[in-house]
């Protein structure tokens, strides 16, 4: 019979526009073994057809790794959703949703600031 396989997903790239593919975990991945993932989001570095669609370099990220990391926000306030890259929806609180969104823009300026100037002591500065 042999070790499970791994799951087949379905991913909807941002940068192909909303088309969604069939993939599956590359067989040197760490995650190749995984049946199941406590996320239903799941991060990648690299894809690449051969035999079959195969993910390289994925990770499990939560929704709050979406909402800092991610994709433009939107937060819809009379409906309680809060829209990321234009297509991944989470229910929240408006208040919730726009206190990521301002903790979202202060670490994109943190790290803007880090890359003009590695030398930058973020601790120091008190920033």
């Amino acid at each position: 019979k042999g070790p499970p396989k791994p799951p087949k997903l379905m991913i909807r790239s941002a940068v192909e526009g909303e088309k969604e593919e069939m993939v599956q975990i590359h067989p040197c991945s760490v995650n190749f073994s995984t049946t199941k993932f406590r996320t239903r989001w799941l991060v990648f570095h690299e894809k690449v057809k051969t035999s079959a669609v195969f993910l390289r370099d994925t990770t499990p990220v939560t929704p709050y790794t979406l909402l800092l990391f991610g994709g433009g926000i939107q937060v819809q306030h009379s409906t309680g959703i809060v829209t990321i890259d234009k297509w991944i929806n989470f229910a929240a609180p408006a208040k919730i949703a726009v206190l990521f969104k301002e903790l979202r823009a202060k670490l994109d300026r943190l790290l803007a600031d880090k890359i003009k100037q590695p030398e930058l002591d973020l601790w120091e500065d008190g920033k």
